[in-house]
């Protein structure tokens, strides 16, 4: 096995610089934005655009789900990771129907004008479950995502009675001629589409003025932790999950828009690498840095979830450079011995990076270096209790200064100028329905 360098850029400032291109400043000119300037939870504005929840398919399936059934399926259910879901699939304790219903309640009870999460259900949804119940029945089991719910970021595209939005209200006309391929890979992994998440509009490049985590269509996105940031633009992904609304779900990211909400909202996300999701039919922001993305509440879910969603796609030629990886099962390397031969790069604040950081600052009062000092080795701290971890896991743990660290590249320049072309080129191929192109967005939204 070939060992892999991994960097964790664990300091604040520095992960905030390197994620800035979508969480922008959210300031105006004059520095101030009258939504982003009050506290949290932020509130949704004064409008009327906001889609209505619809639970009219299910009510049937809701109005028999008892309160005693309700409590009953929590203990069941709650904390289990999807693995543990599939074993008891298996035994009979548990029923793909069973799952859907669970998580539909608590939408209907959690979400609906609370955490605004989930912007959209498949109303179709609880007889996909059925027909994956019965395949499970008959012995037909297509793989560890089989019968599990799985919410998409409402930028992923889908061929069937839900919205492909990005969250605007100017592309609710339109109706995909099919599915993303990343979602054809979950449908015939034997994945539920639960139904879209919400997103910070247009995947936060929308406004700077716009609160993360904030669409016309899905409203204001809350953290289910209390009165805090939820980050965007995969906001709901992010926040479903953590509030046990769904499984799993898919986000996408061009730069922080994964791995932010996670962090966040406690859960899981990996930035993938270009190629290993397919990108089709995914609603742009900069392509050559936008990726899909998998987030559950553990490493494993992720895994198991990840493993459905690769492949080799002719629509997405960088899909091509990770072919040997197309079907692999990823939870083969939630081992131990996995660790082994990977080692992590910690930044941190050493002789080495305070030299650095003084020459470069031109500081040079000795009090002001001993107060700096003060302040960022107590953050060395931290960042080595996570190395003792990481070494009692079995990865070997090399400390790097933290100015050896590669600052952030200023990417609102490229997306200035690559979402127009982007967002122009996805417009012109999607047929009837969409706005055509980034100027008819804007007048439609004046």
């Amino acid at each position: 096995m070939k060992k892999v360098i991994v960097v964790f850029v664990l300091f604040t400032s520095l992960f905030l610089a390197a994620c800035g291109g979508q969480e922008s400043s959210n300031s105006d000119d004059s520095g101030a934005c009258a939504l982003n300037d009050l506290p949290y939870p932020r509130p949704e504005p004064a409008y009327n655009g906001k889609l209505e929840r619809d639970f009219t398919p299910f009510t049937a399936a809701l109005e028999a789900y008892t309160s005693e059934q309700a409590t009953a399926r929590e203990a069941l259910v709650s904390g289990k990771t999807v693995p543990e879901l599939q074993a008891l699939m298996e035994s009979g304790e548990l029923t793909s129907v069973d799952l859907v219903v669970y998580y539909l309640e608590r939408i209907q009870r959690y979400d609906v004008d609370k955490l605004n999460s989930v912007l959209e259900l498949n109303p179709d949804v609880l007889e996909i479950a059925q027909t994956l119940d019965d395949e499970r029945a008959a012995g037909n089991v297509r793989g560890g995502m089989h019968g599990i719910p799985v919410l998409l970021k409402d930028n992923i595209a889908t061929g069937d009675d839900l919205h492909t939005a990005a969250g605007a209200a100017a592309m609710l006309n339109w109706n995909p001629d099919r599915d993303a391929f990343l979602v054809s890979q979950l449908r015939e992994a034997g994945a539920v589409i639960l139904g879209k998440a919400n997103l910070s509009e247009w995947a936060n490049w929308m406004d700077p003025c716009m609160p993360n985590g904030f669409s016309a269509n899905g409203g204001q996105t809350q953290n289910p932790y209390g009165p805090f940031e939820t980050f965007g633009s995969s906001s709901g992904s992010a926040v479903s999950v953590a509030a046990e609304l769904t499984a799993v779900s898919v986000g996408t990211e061009t730069q922080g828009s994964l791995i932010k909400p996670a962090v966040i909202n406690s859960v899981v996300a990996p930035k993938t690498s270009r190629g290993l999701v397919s990108g089709d039919y995914v609603i742009p922001l900069l392509p050559w840095q936008d990726v899909p993305g998998p987030v559950g509440r553990t490493v494993t879910d992720v895994a198991v979830l990840l493993s459905a969603m690769t492949g080799v796609d002719e629509n997405d030629p960088e899909t091509a450079n990770a072919a040997a990886l197309a079907g692999t099962d990823f939870t083969q390397f939630l081992t131990a011995d996995a660790l082994a031969d990977v080692r992590v790069g910690l930044p941190v604040w050493n002789d080495e990076a305070f030299a650095a950081f003084f020459e470069s600052n031109n500081i040079s009062d000795e009090e002001q270096q001993a107060n700096l000092r003060t302040v960022y080795e107590a953050e060395n701290e931290a960042i080595r209790a996570i190395g003792e971890t990481l070494s009692a896991a079995g990865v070997t743990v090399v400390e790097i200064p933290v100015t050896a660290v590669p600052k952030g590249i200023p990417v609102v320049p490229a997306l200035e100028y690559g979402y127009k072309e982007a967002i122009n080129a996805f417009l012109a191929d999607v047929g009837n329905g969409a706005p055509q192109s980034l100027e008819a967005i804007i007048a439609f939204n004046n």
